[in-house]
This record gives C-alpha cells, sequence and structure tokens, in this order.
C-alpha cells in the first residue's frame, strides 16, 4: 500500500477523478479540496444549494468509500475533519511506482540507480554513458 509522506491535505489543483464526479459530489469534493480540511456542517454552509445535513454526510462517506476523501478525528469532541485524499505527493509516488513498473521491472532501486547515473551526468561530474542496472 502507498503510504503518503506529505502531512499536507492540499494540493495544487483537483485532481481528474474529482472533475469526472456528477455535480453534486464534484461541488463537495472541490469544497473539501478547497479548504484542506473541514467538516460535514463546514460543506454544508458553503454549498450552492440547500442540502440536508445527513444528506451531506452520505455524499462525503461516498467520497471516502472512493478513495478521494480521508477522514481524521480531530480536537477534544473528536468532530470528524474531511481532507483530500489525493494530495500532490500521492501523486509523485504513484508515478514513480508507475515508472518503476513499467521500465525497471518494479525495482525502486533500480530506478534510483539510473536517476542517480542520470544526475551525475548531467552535472558532469560522470562522463560514461548510463547503464541500466
Amino acid at each position: 500500500m502507498l503510504q503518503v509522506v506529505d502531512n499536507s491535505s492540499r494540493i495544487d489543483g483537483p485532481p481528474q477523478i474529482v472533475l469526472n464526479l456528477a455535480p453534486a459530489e464534484r461541488e463537495v469534493a472541490l469544497l473539501v479540496y478547497e479548504l484542506g480540511a473541514c467538516t460535514a456542517k463546514q460543506v454544508e454552509e458553503r454549498l450552492s444549494k440547500r442540502v440536508a445535513n445527513a444528506t451531506v454526510r452520505t455524499m462525503l462517506r461516498r467520497l471516502m468509500n472512493k478513495g478521494i476523501l480521508n477522514r481524521r478525528a480531530s480536537g477534544r469532541y473528536k468532530t470528524f475533519l474531511y481532507v483530500p485524499a489525493i494530495t500532490t505527493e500521492f501523486v509523485r509516488q504513484s508515478a514513480i511506482l508507475h515508472l518503476a513498473q513499467q521500465h525497471f521491472a518494479g525495482s525502486l532501486p533500480r530506478l534510483a540507480a539510473t536517476l542517480d547515473d542520470l544526475m551525475r551526468l548531467r552535472s558532469g561530474s560522470a562522463h560514461s554513458r548510463v547503464a541500466v542496472r
């Protein structure tokens, strides 16, 4: 399972999967991605249409089941905060894992060695051709 290293909940912009959601879910997800972390009540207050709190919570739960949002308890009374599940760091790590799978037989050390060779080549400290290990 991919572990997200970055503790930041914000991303540069909403991921494509959010933009492809049905309009009501998209609006809820975009609010969470814009705010970074918020309660169901905060989402409810910002929606363009009046929606019952139970409906908002249902949409938030669906978005969690789809892997678009996460939820964490916060504060003395363990209020739930909804946060983006797809952070910039998550996207970066996913891309690196995909690259390793597609071109390095899943080997992160081989990918890292190749990147190290390329860095040395680019900086001029290595004069040999890059070899895949």
